[in-house]
């Protein structure tokens, strides 16, 4: 790419790398608010910062593109602009304007470090560990970008020696990064950088994480008892009498699976007994939101606000127990799981691994996913409410799925887990069943990169069992809701993900009585389905082993009597699934007792 000079040159450039933006305010909102003189390039710049720490990322962009207007050569109205873009998943949009900052400001280590996270984000994992790198070099002293360098870790793997080497990696940068923290422990950028870094996809893998859980837990706390030491201590138990004060912190309170799991526990709250608070740290507020704030006087919705003004919200509240939903898909619930804010704390499945913060008291599962030896799996001490443990919704009605349509009379059958989900183990376990059955399996992604790595590596098993791509296998992009959820309806069978099983997916398909193989794995994580099977009396539709799994598959894509029978089973206890009425008695019964005034009199 060319350099950016003053004049007519710089301004075709800046058209030209701008032109696909959609701009989220019209250009007569922007002129009014900003004027069209040169001068308003620092208002511009002014109001595309405000936008970015507020959340507000579509304005932000706006202001950005405003600021490239009057003035092209801004590489921070670049930068701005490029992270703007990445938080919006622009991603391709996002790396074009970051390569232009950094040709405008090669000194920049945070233009460096928001190209690699922008490409890390995508699935670039090898050019993203090389962007960290430089940036770490051109930032020595910059804790977060040394994080970033030590602990980025694959969202997609090309391989399950790439697995080993990514858990091997994290586990030496962990370290390391808990070395660097206990001997800087004023490092004034410490809670920045442990907003940025989580082991999320690591949990991915087929690879037995909890160790990895507890030495991040140990790592947040250390940065918590260094920076924000007033959130570290133990707290007393109220002990006034009365309806005792729930507090819930999620990330996720919209129309997301986490809501979708466990809104019902909100709602249903028999406030007679228990006063709800709730605090939403989703950025993105809709009709999920407005239910939540509706039914609960007290809801705080804090999506741009930062991890210590959140902690210090909660902390005022005075609560008797706190339940976080979710821990580990936005960094600042991870940070805010290594603190003390009440009393007692728990965390649902709304990621279903343990935090590895040893300030989180109980972890809230359901007994049909749990093995029996899970307690080990969980630094918090396990509880197994009935079932799922949680009252999810039920899917909309299915649309039209005639747009998937069949190869003639072959078997159909899909996988609807995000593709990030599968691990290269079940790459094999699929073009077996692809060769031997002659059936159409039938991908979804929401993003082409992603689709396409996929893609490639699911070829070489396809080229191992002498079978074509082309002929046994699609990706297609995700649909509106009700079309896909007719695709499913209309599939003869459906694969589950292995090690890490479908939990909404799967309420989507059973709830269509779509049949759906699973293969139980050893944690909770991937035993989700299998749950649920069980819960509905269909139990061989669980593998034992991936032989068994493939065996399976082969067989009921032969045997259609067999499908019809069990989608008749399968929607004739629908009920146990989306309404378990032993799940709130036993959530209040709990929370009851761990809030109790006496405790820790």
């Amino acid at each position: 790419m060319c350099s950016v000079a003053n004049g007519r040159g710089g301004q075709y450039l800046s058209r030209s790398l701008t032109a696909g933006w959609n701009m989220p305010l019209s250009s007569d909102a922007l002129q009014r608010t900003l004027g069209v003189s040169p001068e308003s390039a620092d208002a511009a710049l002014d109001l595309a910062r405000a936008n970015l720490n507020s959340m507000h990322y579509g304005r932000s962009v706006a202001a950005a593109l405003a600021a490239i207007k009057f003035r092209p050569e801004s590489a921070e109205a670049w930068l701005l602009l490029g992270v703007a873009s990445r938080y919006l998943k622009a991603y391709d949009k996002a790396e074009a304007a970051l390569l232009h900052a950094i040709e405008l400001a090669p000194a920049s280590a945070e233009a460096v470090k928001e190209l690699a996270m922008a490409r890390y984000e995508r699935g670039d994992h090898e050019l993203a560990a090389v962007g960290f790198h430089r940036a770490k070099i051109l930032a020595p002293l910059d804790l977060g970008i040394a994080w970033l360098d030590a602990l980025a870790h694959p969202k997609f793997l090309a391989d399950s020696a790439q697995a080993d080497a990514a858990v091997s990696r994290f586990e030496h940068g962990l370290e390391q990064a808990i070395a660097l923290a206990e001997a800087n422990p004023h490092w004034d950028k410490a809670l920045q950088a442990a907003v940025w870094i989580k082991p999320f996809h690591l949990h991915y893998y087929a690879r037995d994480t909890e160790r990895l859980s507890f030495r991040f837990g140990d790592l947040l706390e250390t940065i918590v008892d260094s920076h924000t030491a007033q959130f570290s201590a133990p707290i007393a138990t109220r002990q006034a009498a009365g309806r005792r004060r729930i507090g819930f912190v999620c990330s996720a309170l919209r129309t997301h699976t986490v809501a979708r799991y466990f809104a019902e526990w909100l709602l249903r709250l028999d406030q007679s007994r228990f006063e709800p608070q709730v605090w939403n740290l989703s950025a993105t507020l809709d009709a999920v939101s407005a239910e939540i704030r509706a039914a609960i006087t007290a809801t705080h919705e804090v999506g741009n606000l930062d991890v210590v003004d959140i902690a210090q919200s909660i902390r005022d509240a005075q609560l008797d127990a706190l339940v976080h939903l979710d821990v580990g898909m936005d960094g600042r619930t991870g940070l805010l799981a290594a603190m003390r804010l009440a009393p007692v704390q728990c965390v649902a499945y709304g990621h279903p691994v343990t935090t590895g913060s040893t300030r989180i008291d109980y972890f809230l599962s359901g007994d049909a996913m749990e093995p029996a030896d899970a307690d080990a799996h969980y630094r918090e001490r396990l509880v197994r409410l009935p079932g799922l443990g949680a009252l999810p919704r039920r899917p909309p009605a299915a649309g039209d799925g005639s747009w998937l349509a069949r190869d003639g009379d072959r078997p159909l059958m899909l996988c609807v887990q995000n593709l990030i989900k599968i691990v290269p183990e079940f790459d094999a376990l699929a073009a077996r069943i692809a060769a031997r059955s002659n059936a159409t399996i039938v991908f979804f992604e929401n993003q082409p990169a992603m689709a396409a790595r996929f893609r490639a590596r699911l070829e070489k098993s396809c080229a191992a069992q002498g079978i074509d791509f082309d002929r046994h296998f699609r990706i297609v992009p995700r649909r509106a809701y009700a079309e896909y959820l007719g695709a499913v309806a209309a599939a003869d069978l459906v694969l589950d993900s292995i090690h890490f099983s479908g939990g909404s997916t799967s309420l989507d398909v059973l709830s269509l009585g779509t049949p759906l193989v699973t293969l139980e794995g050893k944690r909770m994580r991937g035993r989700q389905t299998a749950g649920m099977l069980r819960m509905l009396g269909v139990e061989e539709l669980i593998a034992a082993d991936a032989d068994a799994y493939v065996e399976l598959a082969v067989g009921l894509a032969a045997d259609r009597a067999r499908r019809d029978d069990l989608r008749r089973r399968l929607l004739a206890k629908q009920d146990l699934l989306f309404s378990d009425a032993r799940v709130m008695p036993a959530l209040e019964a709990f929370l009851a007792d761990v809030a109790a005034p006496q405790r820790n009199a």
